[in-house]
C-alpha cells in the first residue's frame, strides 16, 4: 500500500469517527431532552418506609408514613413501636399495607390508636392511605370496601388510596364511584422500585379518566418531560408523591 493511499484511509477512518461521535452525541442529548430522572428535591410529598434515611434538606409538606401492613396470615405487623416526632414534616398520612382483605371496623380501630399514638409523639397526622393492590376487575368490590371504611372513619381525617396504572382500564362508572368515596388516588408508575415498562402508555390512559388524581414515582426513577408536560395541562392531575430510597 503506498504513502498517499494509507494517508487517505487515515483520513477516511478519523472522518468516519467524527461522524460516529456526533450521532451518539446528538442520540444522548436527545434522550436527556425526553426523559428524565426523579430527584426528590424537586418535590414535596413523599412516601417513607422504615430504614430509609431522609435527607436532612428535603422540603416536605406531606409524608405518607408505612404505619402497618395486614399480611397473608391475617395478621396486622407495625413497624413503629414507639412513633418518631418528625421535625420539619408538614402533615403525615399513615398508611396501610393490606395484603388480604380486611374487616373495615378493625382497621378503623387499630387506625384510630395509630394516629393517637403519632400525634402524642408531636405529629400532626392528617389522615390514613390505604395500599391494596385490587384487581381493575374488582373494583366495584374494592369501592363497597372504602365506603365502609370512609363511614367508619372520623371524618376529620381524610382518606387516601394508592392505584394500580392497570386501573386506566376500568370502568369508568367504578372508578367515579370510588374516588367519590375517597379523598384522593395516586397511581403508581413503579413496581419493585423500580418504573414500570411502559409507564407512558398507562399515564396517557390516566389521563382521559374524569376523576382528580395525583402521580407516584419512585427516587431516581423515570419520568418522561412529554408525560410531565401532559399531566401539568391536565385539570384533573393534582401533583405527586415520591417513593424515597436510600441513596446509598
Amino acid at each position: 500500500m503506498g504513502q498517499s493511499t494509507a494517508r487517505v484511509l487515515v483520513g477516511l477512518l478519523f472522518a468516519l469517527s467524527i461522524v460516529v461521535a456526533g450521532i451518539y452525541r446528538s442520540q444522548h442529548h436527545a434522550s436527556i431532552q425526553t426523559s428524565s430522572l426523579v430527584n426528590p428535591q424537586d418535590y414535596r410529598e413523599f412516601w417513607w418506609w422504615p430504614g430509609v434515611t431522609i435527607p436532612a434538606d428535603l422540603q416536605i409538606n406531606r409524608l405518607y408514613v408505612l404505619a402497618k401492613a395486614f399480611n397473608r396470615q391475617e395478621q396486622f405487623e407495625s413497624y413503629w413501636p414507639s412513633p418518631p416526632h418528625l421535625k420539619k414534616t408538614g402533615e403525615i398520612i399513615l398508611v396501610y399495607r393490606l395484603e388480604k382483605p380486611v374487616a373495615a371496623n378493625v382497621l378503623v380501630e387499630h387506625a384510630l390508636l395509630d394516629i393517637a399514638a403519632w400525634e402524642l409523639a408531636g405529629n400532626h397526622v392528617r389522615g390514613i392511605q390505604i395500599d391494596f393492590d385490587s384487581g381493575t376487575s374488582a373494583l366495584d368490590h374494592y369501592a363497597n370496601f372504602l365506603a365502609q371504611l370512609r363511614n367508619t372513619l372520623d371524618k376529620r381525617f381524610m382518606l387516601s388510596v394508592t392505584g394500580l396504572m392497570d386501573w386506566g382500564n376500568a370502568k369508568q362508572y367504578d372508578l367515579q364511584t370510588l374516588s367519590a368515596t375517597v379523598d384522593e388516588i395516586i397511581f403508581q408508575t413503579y413496581q419493585n422500585r423500580t418504573t414500570l415498562p411502559g409507564y407512558e402508555r398507562y399515564i396517557e390512559k390516566i389521563l382521559k379518566l374524569k376523576i382528580p388524581f395525583k402521580i407516584g414515582v419512585i427516587s431516581g426513577g423515570e419520568l418522561s418531560l412529554k408525560s410531565k408536560q401532559k399531566l401539568s395541562d391536565t385539570h384533573n392531575f393534582k401533583g405527586y408523591v415520591v417513593f424515597l430510597l436510600n441513596t446509598q
